[in-house]
């Protein structure tokens, strides 16, 4: 950046001192894109609230067009993930743009993944990366689907999945495969029908025109767990 750009308004975000010091002192954590999310959110309650004439508080609705802030999280073993998802969970602002509930769903999830991919995969390292709209889990332990945990019995951290399937599988696609030595497992935000297509292949789409055909296409996904059906008014 030249001078004039490092000195503008835009690129200044306004802390305290002491949050100030931890920010600049540690860059890993606190990224460019995490801080300018972090900014957008608050100039937008201050506007709001400014307008309104009281105090605002966002919802997911009002956060609908702001994308999660890009972060990756490394693991080579377990111990710490609880402390270390839950911190990316509230620094990315989850809570604020998805919802509470929503963000600790995904949380406890995330949490359930990464050991399932280390104590039963026997990975030699994961990766959670949180993008725009969705947070991927990755690691390059053995082979594993883990939409069946949602379909396993007993307690646990499987429940975190069944819990995420059956409270807010309206508005979370769960995606799991295996690619080039990887599992792969993805929870993408739904905020309208054709999110449902851009996440999954398990999908199909049908109105009054279609709907003779669907056993046909359904018949078509034999390799998914779980299959989407939109339909079209």
């Amino acid at each position: 950046m030249e001078k004039h750009q490092l000195e503008d308004a835009s690129n200044g975000i306004w802390m305290c001192y002491s949050h100030g010091k931890l920010i600049d002192t540690d860059e890993n954590t606190y990224t460019a894109a995490m801080l300018l999310t972090w900014k957008h959110i608050a100039e937008l309650r201050a506007k709001l609230s400014q307008e309104l004439g009281r105090d605002v508080v966002l919802t997911p609705r009002d956060l609908a067009q702001v994308p999660l802030p890009a972060e990756t999280l490394q693991f080579l073993s377990l111990g710490e993930e609880n402390r270390i998802i839950g911190d990316a969970i509230a620094n990315s602002c989850i809570e604020q743009i998805w919802g509470r509930e929503l963000a600790r769903a995904t949380r406890d999830a995330l949490i359930e993944l990464l050991r399932n991919a280390f104590s039963h995969g026997k990975a030699a390292n994961a990766t959670i990366d949180i993008q725009a709209s969705y947070i991927e889990v990755s690691d390059n332990g053995q082979q594993f689907d883990s939409t069946t945990l949602t379909g396993l019995s007993g307690g646990g951290g499987s429940l975190s999945l069944v819990a995420l399937r059956e409270d807010h599988g309206a508005t979370i696609v769960f995606r799991s495969e295996y690619v080039s030595g990887q599992n792969l497992n993805r929870l993408t935000l739904v905020r309208k029908p054709a999110d449902i297509s851009s996440a999954t292949p398990c999908s199909v789409s049908i109105d009054h025109t279609t709907m003779a055909t669907l056993h046909h296409q359904l018949q078509t996904l034999t390799a998914c767990n779980t299959i989407y059906v939109l339909l079209e008014l």
